[in-house]
Parts: structure tokens; C-alpha cells; sequence
């Protein structure tokens, strides 16, 4: 699912229009396109804060009635202050396959491990897939239904939908389910008493 968001065409360049901007609460945003010139605009601060939250999902910008269709490529922050200081973003086709990072979603709620007293433990919390722009999921789901304490999910085990293709490698791990310290101290603590005895 998109987001769309009203954005400003950019007529002013330069460090101190760009500070004016900034301290009128606009973000600069530049559009880079495939075998054309960037488009330039401005939107919100509030609206760019949450733009950046949404990396690898696809955007939509509303100029002056037209609609640019983007993915968010990087943003820089003001060293200090923390403030976004320009969005960088991609334009793309609904069609075309594109490259991006989506977020996992781990389903434990009839996970045996966990259930068990374990804690899952993540080594990856996206990985990469291939698809049409049109159709970037939120996030991938994993399926943890038989996964017991001791188990490692690989990437291969992620959910993909119809018309995705993983990129990350199929066998590198995301996530395991582990024992907590108290589990680990208690067998220890049994162990012990079991030689004593």
C-alpha cells in the first residue's frame, strides 16, 4: 500500500535557500529519474519524518497535479539537531521490478519454543527480495509454528508472496530461538546437583 503526500515544486537552490526552506518547516526532496533530470520539490517536515519511516515501500508525491511514484534511496539529518535536512528518492514504474529491503514479521504466536519459555533471537530483521514496485509488501511474514527451542529460521524459510524473489542468500540465518539466562542457570543448577548427588 502507498502513501501519498502533497509536495511543493522547488524553484530556489543553494545552501541558503535550502536553510530558508528548512526553517519555514519544508524538506527538500529530489527525485531521480532514469534517463532524465531530477525533479525537485519540497514537502512538510512532519511529512518527511514520516516518510523516512517507510524505506522500501513506495511513495507517491503529488505536485501540482501530477504524481510521481518514488522509493525513499537515503535522507541525510543535521549532525546535532537530529533535523532531516533532504530526502533522496527514485523514481519508479508500477511495473518494474525493483530491488528493496522489507521488514520481518515473525508469527510466534503458536511457537513451541516460545511457548516453552524461549526467546527469539533476531540476526536479520529485513531482507532483500526482488519485485514489482507495485506490489513491495509492508513485511514478510516467518513462520516459527514448529520452530522449539534451539531452532534457526534461515532466510529461505520466509513467507513470499506470488511474484517475489528473495535476494538475500537462502541459507543465511535471520533468527533462532534461544533459552533465556534463567533456563541456562537452572540446568546448570541441575547439572551440578546431579554430580553432587
Amino acid at each position: 500500500m502507498s502513501t501519498t503526500v502533497v509536495a511543493t515544486p522547488r524553484s530556489s537552490f543553494g545552501t541558503s535557500a535550502a536553510t530558508a526552506m528548512r526553517a519555514a518547516g519544508q524538506v527538500p526532496v529530489t527525485i531521480c529519474r532514469s534517463g532524465a533530470e531530477s525533479i525537485h520539490l519540497t514537502i512538510a517536515a512532519k511529512d518527511a519524518e514520516a516518510l523516512v519511516q517507510r524505506v522500501g515501500q513506495v511513495i507517491v508525491l503529488e505536485a501540482e497535479g501530477q504524481s510521481h511514484e518514488v522509493l525513499i534511496k537515503g535522507y541525510q539529518r543535521h549532525p546535532l539537531s537530529d533535523v532531516l535536512q533532504q530526502i533522496d528518492s527514485l523514481a519508479v514504474e508500477p511495473d518494474k521490478l525493483v530491488r528493496v529491503a522489507v521488514p520481518l514479521n515473525p508469527l510466534t504466536l503458536d511457537c513451541p519454543g516460545i511457548k516453552a519459555g524461549g526467546l527469539l533471537e533476531s540476526m536479520l530483521r529485513r531482507v532483500e527480495i526482488l519485485c514489482p514496485a507495485k506490489a513491495i509488501p509492508d513485511h514478510l511474514d516467518v513462520d516459527l509454528s514448529q520452530a522449539v527451542i534451539g531452532t534457526t529460521i534461515y532466510a529461505d524459510g520466509v513467507v513470499l508472496p506470488d511474484g517475489v524473489k528473495l535476494l538475500t542468500p537462502p541459507r543465511v540465518a535471520i533468527m533462532t530461538i534461544i533459552k533465556t539466562r534463567g533456563m541456562r542457570r537452572a540446568e546448570a543448577a541441575a547439572k551440578a546437583q546431579a554430580k553432587a548427588g
